[in-house]
C-alpha cells in the first residue's frame, strides 16, 4: 500500500524538480529571521516588497536597510524603478498547486506582478496558504480574483539547440518559504 503524499510535500518536490528552492519553517514567527539570513547570505541588499506581507515589514526594515514597500508607491514609473533596482522581490503567495509545483499570486494591488517578475530573485512567503492538488481543484474551489500569476520555478527558455537557460524572461531564482514538510 503506497503512502499518501501530503500536498505541501508534493509541492516542494515538484518545485525542486523545476529548479526552485524551498525553505521550511516551523512557525510563521521564524520567517522573518530566515528571510533576513537568506538575504544576507546571498548578498541581496535591496528587496522590493509587494502587498500581503505587511506583518513582516517592521522586522525586515530593521534588519535589512534595503527593503522598499512597492505596494505603497502611487507612481507606476517609480514602482518599476524600485523593482528594477532591487536584487530581490518579496511577495506572499495566495495559493500553491501541488502537482505542478506552482505558486499562485493574485494581483490585487499595484506593483504585485512587478515584484514577482522584474528582480532577479523572487522570494515567496507561502506559510499558511491553501495548497490545492492541481489547477482544476484550484479553479473549482478558490476565490476568484481578476488576475492571477502562476509561477512554476525560475523563468526558463530553450533556444533552437534545446539549451535550457534560467532567468531569461524573469527571475533566475525562486525561493519559497513554507511549512516544514517533515
Amino acid at each position: 500500500m503506497s503512502e499518501i503524499v501530503k500536498p505541501i510535500a508534493l509541492f516542494r518536490e515538484r518545485l525542486l524538480d523545476l529548479k526552485g528552492e524551498y525553505i521550511g519553517a516551523k512557525t510563521a514567527e521564524l520567517l522573518s529571521d530566515s528571510i533576513v539570513e537568506f538575504c544576507i547570505t546571498n548578498e541581496l541588499t535591496t528587496v522590493a516588497c509587494g502587498a500581503g506581507i505587511e506583518w513582516l515589514l517592521p522586522d525586515l526594515l530593521v534588519k535589512l536597510p534595503g527593503v522598499v514597500d512597492v505596494s505603497k508607491e502611487a507612481n507606476p514609473e517609480t514602482r518599476k524603478l524600485m523593482c528594477r533596482d532591487a536584487s530581490a522581490g518579496l511577495t506572499r503567495a495566495d495559493a500553491l498547486l501541488a502537482e505542478s509545483g506552482t505558486v499562485v499570486l493574485a494581483s490585487k494591488f499595484p506593483g504585485d506582478r512587478l515584484v514577482s517578475t522584474i528582480p532577479p530573485v523572487h522570494l515567496v512567503v507561502a506559510f499558511d496558504v491553501p495548497v490545492y492538488r492541481n489547477f482544476t481543484e484550484f479553479i473549482r474551489t478558490a476565490d476568484h480574483e481578476p488576475t492571477y500569476t502562476f509561477i512554476s520555478g525560475p523563468s526558463r527558455t530553450a533556444d533552437i539547440e534545446k539549451i535550457l537557460i534560467l532567468g531569461a524572461h524573469g527571475p533566475v531564482r525562486v525561493v519559497v518559504w513554507g511549512q516544514d514538510t517533515v
